[in-house]
């Protein structure tokens, strides 16, 4: 018999407003998240199979199903973006929907906003060195670190163990 710990325990988490959406959304697309949802990478939230393996798995139809997907991508639940790798993949918004730890969580909608883990990742620095989160689109600052504090302070000591002299 094979025993989980609770360490493997993962836990989808979803936004008040992708519960709205569902409810009214027409059952193909419904049936459609429910699918992707189960086939996406809990890491990145991205589809890690194809749509066709997925559509003829289902039996579904291929163009009621892309009508489908094109609803998702018009209400921003998907969108198309590139892994790590630069493989473009169907990603699910993680600010709606996400599975990865809040540590996490700000990479990934950076991933989704800016369309790839290469721009994601030179956001994200970014924002780590003015210690504040950056809207990608428009530059504005969107909002601080909740640990604030705590990251500058551990900014200034890694600039006073890297040779800069401390204030006087």
């Amino acid at each position: 018999m094979n025993w989980k710990g609770k360490q493997s325990v993962s836990y989808r988490t979803m936004d008040d407003d992708l519960l709205r959406f569902i409810i009214g959304m027409p059952k193909g697309a419904g049936n459609l998240l429910v699918e992707l949802l189960q086939s996406v990478d809990k890491n990145d939230n991205c589809l890690q199979v194809s749509l066709s393996s997925i559509i003829k798995e289902n039996g579904w139809d291929q163009g009621n199903t892309s009508r489908h997907l094109s609803k998702l991508k018009r209400e921003g639940v998907v969108k198309d973006v590139f892994d790590i790798h630069g493989v473009k993949r169907l990603m699910i918004n993680p600010a709606l929907v996400w599975s990865t730890r809040r540590d996490k969580l700000r990479f990934a909608v950076l991933m989704y906003e800016t369309g790839s883990h290469e721009k994601a990742v030179e956001h994200k620095r970014f924002e780590d060195s003015l210690v504040a989160h950056i809207d990608p689109k428009t530059g504005e600052i969107t909002g601080n670190y909740q640990d604030r504090e705590e990251s500058l302070i551990k900014a200034l000591a890694a600039a006073i163990g890297s040779g800069c002299e401390e204030p006087a």
